[in-house]
């Protein structure tokens, strides 16, 4: 613990030495007392420790003087600072060394009693009881005691006029030193005090030379684990130390080569050089370095100068590093950089680095990175602009972007511009190099020029593109046949994807309607390097025919090989179709050709045979046989019309109108068509309820209807018979049912049932059979228009179509017709089969069937009117041409040699344009109703016709009746 200060209110006294012995106790005490020096002078000198001095010193005032605490304390004149040495005290009543004293505490001059010690006297400091007995104060409070000294003397140690240290003796008695005792200790201090100073000093010294020893020892193992050899000369080259690794490099030991001259052990070539190098160091006072070559050894030297304190030189330090490995690979280095440039520059892609900001400047750059922007040589780019290379700063922007944020591009593609103003597309891949703080700080890239790449890829591309929107399917494979491209035609054409095709052979595509020998000669043809052209007959994937006219290609390699095939083939599917349809049309036509040309004759045949009956009718008496025989003769003639018709409609040479009509007849004449058609096999059913309203409708449609429905059930049945059910009934469209009958409205409908029990449909197709040419049957069954059309008739007469069907339990198609308006009912106007004429008309009929033209004569001269008949209708234009006044109306035939009806009419009307003309026609392609009444005929009367309808048209061509 530090002790700062004495307390104040000990007294403090000085005791000078005493003059002389007065009595013989004294001389007691000085013999004693000169014992005890003598014997303390002889220990002091066998002490060789300052602990050893400490501890001959308590021993001596132990034995001689009332010691209960004692402390040796060695002085430093540096810091001003006493220092413990031995401190002694009583500790449970025996007196030792304590070794409880604070390392660090110290006693400064200025704070020993009365605020210096003096140097030539010993302190003495006596305590009353009543601080005594008190616990003594921290700075006073030594070693492990809990007691502080009552008595104390305090006593330098000077020797030689120089401070050494402090002797301190204690005593927990009041008053327990006399002027002997002190004396005493004053010449013990005298005594002990130049014993103290040597001990000191010696021990300093000792210090001092374990530190330089130490110190050489660090330095010298320090300068042994340099890689340098390093060693002191004096100016003439005298060695004076080197470390080992010098030693060694002038190959002797340490004994032999200190003192020598360090230039006999040089090579003779470079003995003079080191000499004026040394001394240019000695003379300048200037460090050097060099590098020294000898055989194949490389040494970098450096010497620098070793001065006085007055810095003139004494020698010089000398640093050698044997530098040979260094100097090879740096050799080796600028070799392969050497080789590396050499390689760089033969690249045909650019390399090049540039600076980190975004105008970057080029830093580096091969001579193929020259030529890419069209310039001679590297050095025409070397520390240009990048942006001076672009044809808008922004263009840069991509590539700056990408390298701050990922440090990297591979395979970036840019446009950049040459010197003379083209442009050039380059491909760069590349790495960035960052600061610490993220800047960007240089990037080294790898250019290639792609502009005729990229040409070809954008022709590639432009003919790939072609290609794919080919309306030909192309297919290419290899030579083992696997497919390994098709275009989107192919998908189209075939139904099948992509995916599915790739890596098959076009076999699945097979139909099996072609031959092996076909095929045989297809790969024969193809594999001999020709190409074959032809016709498939292929399977489309969900069954259909695919026709195609096909060319197919070898393609060869560089080396004349074939790898693969190409084919090309174009869909004719519908294009056979249609001319299967144009030859089934040409079939059509030509039956229409024969129906028109039947029509005119077997219709004037059918009128006389009606007419005569609808007169005979007249003048027979009504339920007789003969009444019978008459009506059965009419209903016939009337069956034969509708036959006639029937054909002109199916052969396109009539209309077909629409109109109100009643769905059971029409059905019911269809069937009877139909079971002509059918094998016994199958049953028909009917049930044709008589409740069902009109529909407006084309009733040649509809039979058209019941013959497709008829015969796709035959189709269904052939194979096994079965029943051909046919339900006609009336229904009522709600709201609900238009949910799954979209194309209905809310009302009145007649519903047709066909249903067959056949094989049934399968459910994957059920959604497909209304559609165009789609068909499962064979070719000679069907074009798959019969279910397409039913469906188009339906649709177009505002109906709707449903199917239900099992694989096995045969299929029921419902068709919705909506009832015709009440407006559309209208009921016919009753003929005025037994009205005669006003006014006794006269009338002029040209016919040129001689029966018919009698029936009207005979009729209408009944009827009152006088009649002018003509065959000619030549003739008969003269006849009116002479007396134009003198008729009434004229009822003419429409299809007639030399002038046809139309004709006559227009003679007639430039004449007399109020002239009325009834025109009548079996059949005529020049003329219809629409087009006569169009010409200005008051009606259109069609072949047969009933006596009674031609009497009524006739009666609207009349004039007013004319004066008798």
């Amino acid at each position: 613990m530090t002790r700062e200060s004495i307390p104040s209110d000990a007294q403090v006294q000085g005791s000078p030495l005493p003059d002389s012995a007065a009595s013989g106790n004294e001389l007691e005490l000085l013999r004693r007392r000169q014992r005890v020096l003598s014997d303390l002078a002889a220990e002091a000198v066998r002490c060789k420790t300052l602990n050893e001095l400490a501890d001959a010193l308590a021993n001596l005032f132990r034995g001689f003087v009332s010691t209960d605490a004692f402390l040796l304390d060695v002085y430093n004149p540096v810091t001003q600072s006493l220092t413990p040495v031995g401190y002694y005290d009583t500790i449970n009543d025996e007196f030792q060394r304590t070794q409880n004293f604070p390392q660090d505490d110290q006693w400064t001059w200025s704070k020993l009693p009365l605020g210096s010690v003096s140097r030539d006297r010993t302190v003495l400091i006596e305590r009353t009881p009543e601080e005594a007995a008190r616990k003594p104060p921290s700075n006073l409070g030594i070693g492990n005691t809990e007691r502080a000294s009552a008595t104390l003397l305090f006593s330098p140690l000077i020797a030689g006029g120089v401070v050494a240290g402090c002797l301190s003796v204690q005593s927990y008695t009041l008053n327990a030193y006399s002027p002997d005792d002190v004396e005493l200790v004053e010449e013990v201090s005298h005594l002990i005090a130049p014993t103290l100073h040597s001990l000191t000093l010696r021990i300093e010294l000792e210090q001092r030379n374990r530190v330089l020893a130490a110190a050489e020892a660090r330095m010298r193992a320090m300068l042994n684990a340099s890689h340098a050899a390093v060693a002191l000369v004096d100016p003439q080259g005298r060695l004076l130390d080197g470390n080992d690794k010098y030693m060694h490099r002038l190959g002797g030991d340490r004994s032999s080569l200190i003192g020598s001259l360090i230039w006999d052990h040089l090579p003779v070539e470079s003995l003079e050089e080191h000499r004026t190098r040394l001394q240019q160091v000695l003379d300048t006072g200037k460090a050097i370095r060099f590098v020294d070559k000898h055989d194949e050894t490389w040494t970098d030297l450096s010497i620098a100068p070793v001065c006085d304190d007055k810095l003139d030189s004494e020698g010089a330090i000398i640093f050698a590093i044997d530098i040979t490995h260094h100097h090879r690979a740096l050799q080796a280095l600028q070799d392969l950089e050497e080789e590396q440039r050499r390689l760089v520059e033969g690249l045909n892609v650019g390399i090049y680095q540039v600076s980190g900001e975004f105008d970057a400047r080029i830093v580096q750059a091969n001579t193929a990175f020259a030529r890419i922007l069209g310039l001679p040589s590297r050095e025409d780019v070397i520390g240009t602009r990048s942006l001076n290379y672009y044809f808008s700063p922004e263009d840069r922007r991509p590539l700056y972007d990408a390298l701050k944020k990922d440090g990297h591009v591979t395979n970036f593609r840019t446009r950049l511009r040459r010197s003379d103003g083209t442009a050039v597309v380059i491909s760069l891949n590349g790495t960035a190099e960052f600061a610490s703080d993220g800047s960007l700080l240089f990037y080294n890239g790898v250019a290639e020029d792609i502009t005729a790449r990229v040409a070809a890829e954008e022709e590639l591309y432009r003919l790939a593109t072609a290609v794919e929107q080919l309306g030909e399917s192309v297919e290419i494979t290899n030579v083992e046949g696997s497919i390994v491209y098709v275009n989107r035609a192919f998908e189209r054409i075939t139904g099948y994807s992509r995916s599915e095709a790739l890596g098959k052979n076009p076999r699945f595509l097979k139909s099996g309607e072609q031959s092996a020998e076909f095929y045989r000669k297809l790969w024969k043809t193809i594999l001999d390097g020709q190409v074959w052209a032809g016709r498939f007959v292929n399977r489309h994937k969900h069954g259909g025919r695919i026709i195609e006219d096909a060319t197919i290609a070898p393609i060869f390699d560089e080396s004349g090989a074939i790898t693969h095939f190409v084919a090309v083939k174009k869909d004719i599917t519908h294009m056979t179709d249609v001319e299967e349809r144009l030859r089934q049309s040409q079939k059509m036509e030509a039956i229409g050709v024969l129906a028109g040309g039947i029509a005119h004759d077997f219709n004037n045949i059918l009128q006389g045979i009606l007419g005569f009956a609808e007169l005979a009718k007249t003048e027979t008496e009504p339920e007789t046989s003969l009444a019978h025989y008459v009506s059965e003769i009419e209903t016939a003639g009337l069956r034969a019309s509708e036959l006639v018709s029937q054909i002109l409609a199916f052969s396109r040479k009539s209309e077909e109108r629409r109109h109100a009509v009643s769905l059971q007849k029409v059905v019911k004449e269809a069937l009877k068509l139909l079971r002509g058609t059918l094998p016994a096999t199958i049953e028909i059913e009917q049930n044709l309820n008589p409740a069902c309203g009109p529909v407006t409708a084309s009733p040649v449609q509809i039979h058209q209807v019941i013959m497709n429905l008829g015969t796709n059930a035959y189709h269904a049945m052939r194979a096994t018979g079965g029943k051909l059910s046919v339900l006609l009934e009336p229904c009522l469209v709600t709201i609900a049912d238009t949910r799954h009958l979209a194309h209905l409205h809310p009302g009145p409908h007649v519903r047709l049932t066909v249903a067959d029990t056949g094989c049934g449909i399968d459910p994957s197709i059920l959604d497909r059979i209304f559609d165009p040419y789609f068909t499962t049957k064979q070719k000679e069954d069907g074009t798959g228009l019969g279910l397409a059309t039913v469906h188009g008739i339906a649709l177009a007469h505002g109906g709707d179509i449903t199917v239900e069907s099992k694989p096995g339990q045969g299929s029921r198609f419902t068709l919705y017709f909506p009832c015709a308006a009440k407006e559309e009912r209208a009921t016919p106007t009753p003929a005025h089969a037994t009205t005669p004429f006003d006014g006794n008309p006269r009338i002029m009929v040209v016919e040129d069937e001689d029966a018919v033209l009698r029936l009207v004569r005979v009729r209408f001269e009944k009827l009152g009117a006088r009649v002018e008949a003509w065959r000619d209708s030549r003739e008969a234009l003269e006849a009116f041409l002479r007396h134009p006044d003198e008729y009434d109306a004229i009822v003419t035939d429409q299809t007639m040699p030399r002038l046809t009806g139309i004709e006559l009419m227009r003679e007639v009307h430039r004449l007399r344009p109020d002239m009325g003309v009834v025109i009548c026609s079996g059949f005529s392609e020049v003329i219809d109703a629409e087009g006569a009444l169009a010409e200005g005929a008051v009606a259109f009367v069609s072949k047969p016709y009933k006596i009674s309808d031609l009497a009524d048209a006739t009666r609207k061509a009349l004039r007013p009746p004319t004066k008798p």
